[in-house]
């Protein structure tokens, strides 16, 4: 029993070594099929895989150092192009993941084909890096023959250009790139074909292009349009005749198709949502001119039969209404119901509730008649305080002192959130001349977001038990809460209570809190002027 056993384990070691050794003349073999200067000049054939383990470089302390890194197989002239991928530099410890990556970055530059790292030790802890790397052959020159349209504008559309690398699909997507091109261009049936590129002995890219006989919008017209003129719908469609006959006004099929669905969404956005558009063309005698004409059929006109809300609490169904402009027994009009879903955010965020979301729905009749149903969905959300108010001033030297900017702002900390505040305080910033040079880029802006701990604030009109509303520091409750009231300076406006005392108090939605008074004027003894030392 035991010597069956010996038997078993020494043919299970054969097996195995008789593996090993295939493996290893598989890839010597596969490594013999580079090309010469693509073959590794040291280590064995686990050299290739780049792994430092199977290099022969066995019991690696950590403690090794590049002494010098070597590329072979490029001129001397462009190894400038190969150094600039590689990360791998002498004097920094020796790490096989980074010559992995090294060698990802020849590959997807696709100017190195099969860049093959091998390793020589220098010493106890030297090691010397060489990537032997085999260039790809690049473009030597682009042309375009049989074209009227300047190069500069073709190359704009294949993106190549001379000391690229072949590529044969980027050649592809240009050939591509430019038939789309002469086809805006009034060229609809241009082609165009790759004469030299896609050989793997080609040096450069020419492209044979058959431009065809140039067409030209002459004349757009319109049939079955009745709810709308055709200078109304011209005023919807890109394809129209050449400004004088002479500029522009290219015939171009896939625009036409385009200027056919804004055409169907103009007529869906007044209720007609069974609209159709289609087209017809006539060409003239020469095949340069064409008659466009656009055919309509409008179908019936959807009315409002009612409207509704869902989720709606913080105001009435009535105080929705009172101001829409899409009221119930008129037609659908896109623009009205953009315009009432707009106003009913306002009134949410002018009350605090600046998170809600609005959105519209149509419910189309079962019965089939030309009538639907509005239903606005509305989540209100929380209602939301002023909290912090922070001011960044960008620039190189920025010398505007923050005060400034907090003057023209009428939302201050405790404050329910106003959205309609916000935007006049961004206005009065704009408008104020203290940004000079200002583009739409770099316009004052004010922004703002949720509170980070949502979990721990209170509503604005219901405070938790700690006092504490939304945008608040509970610090700062805590304080205000144990500091006495200190007496006012101020005396308080008559018919009105004096402002409670404590930095967390946020004032009633309806009004802003009693305003300062004004500053008396000193006695005329006492006015200073600056740099002046006498009275007047």
């Amino acid at each position: 029993m035991v010597g069956e056993k010996c038997d078993l384990n020494r043919s299970l070691r054969a097996c195995l070594a008789a593996a090993t050794a295939a493996l290893a003349c598989g890839r010597s073999a596969a490594i013999a099929q580079l090309p010469p200067a693509a073959q590794p000049a040291y280590g064995s054939s686990a050299a290739a895989s780049g792994q430092a383990g199977s290099l022969g470089l066995v019991g690696l302390t950590g403690k090794e150092v590049v002494v010098d890194v070597r590329v072979e197989g490029v001129p001397e002239k462009e190894l400038h192009n190969v150094v600039r991928y590689i990360r791998t530099h002498e004097g920094r410890p020796f790490d096989p993941q980074v010559v992995q990556s090294d060698v990802r970055r020849l590959l997807s530059s696709k100017r190195y084909a099969a860049p093959v790292p091998s390793y020589q030790r220098v010493g106890d802890n030297g090691i010397v890096v060489i990537f032997h790397v085999v260039e790809l052959p690049t473009i030597k020159y682009v042309v375009y023959r049989g074209s009227s349209i300047k190069d500069r504008h073709l190359n704009k559309k294949t993106n190549l250009k001379k000391g690229d690398p072949i590529d044969v699909t980027a050649i592809q997507e240009g050939r591509r790139n430019l038939e789309e091109y002469f086809h805006e261009k009034g060229f609809t049936k241009a082609t165009v074909s790759v004469v030299e590129g896609l050989n793997p002995k080609d040096r450069g890219v020419v492209y044979l292009i058959n431009e065809g006989v140039k067409q030209k919008i002459l004349y757009v017209s319109f049939e079955n349009n009745s709810i709308a003129s055709d200078g109304r719908l011209k005023t919807q469609i890109s394809s129209k005749p050449p400004l004088l006959y002479l500029f522009k006004g290219e015939f171009d099929r896939q625009k036409i198709e385009q200027d056919e669905r804004k055409l169907a969404d103009y007529y869906r956005s007044m209720g007609f949502f069974a609209a159709r558009v289609g087209h017809e063309i006539i060409f003239t005698e020469s095949q340069k001119w064409v008659d466009l004409r656009f055919v309509i059929d409008e179908g019936p006109r959807y009315k409002v039969r009612a409207i509704n809300f869902a989720g709606e609490k913080r105001f009435h169904r009535e105080e929705l209404l009172q101001n829409m402009h899409l009221k119930s027994g008129e037609y659908f009009d896109i623009g009205k119901r953009e315009h009432d879903v707009n106003l009913m955010q306002d009134m949410y965020g002018g009350d605090g509730y600046v998170f809600a979301t609005i959105e519209p729905d149509q419910r189309f009749s079962e019965t089939g008649e030309p009538e639907l149903e509005m239903v606005y969905h509305i989540e209100e959300g929380e209602r939301y305080a002023v909290g912090d108010v922070n001011v960044k001033i960008l620039g190189e030297y920025p010398h505007t002192r923050r005060n400034t900017i907090l003057n023209r702002v009428s939302l201050h900390p405790g404050d329910i959130f106003d959205i309609r505040e916000l935007r006049s305080s961004e206005r009065r910033l704009k408008a104020s001349n203290l940004f000079a040079n200002q583009n739409p880029s770099e316009e004052p802006k004010i922004t703002f977001e949720r509170p980070d701990d949502l979990g721990a604030a209170g509503l604005a009109e219901n405070p938790d038990p700690s006092g504490k509303a939304r945008g608040q520091s509970p610090d700062d409750v805590g304080r205000a809460a144990r500091r006495p009231a200190a007496p006012s300076r101020r005396p308080a406006a008559q018919g009105r209570p004096a402002p409670p005392a404590g930095r967390g108090t946020l004032a009633p939605p309806a009004g802003r809190g009693t305003p300062a008074p004004r500053p008396q004027a000193p006695p005329p003894g006492n006015r200073s002027m600056r740099g002046g030392r006498g009275n007047s």
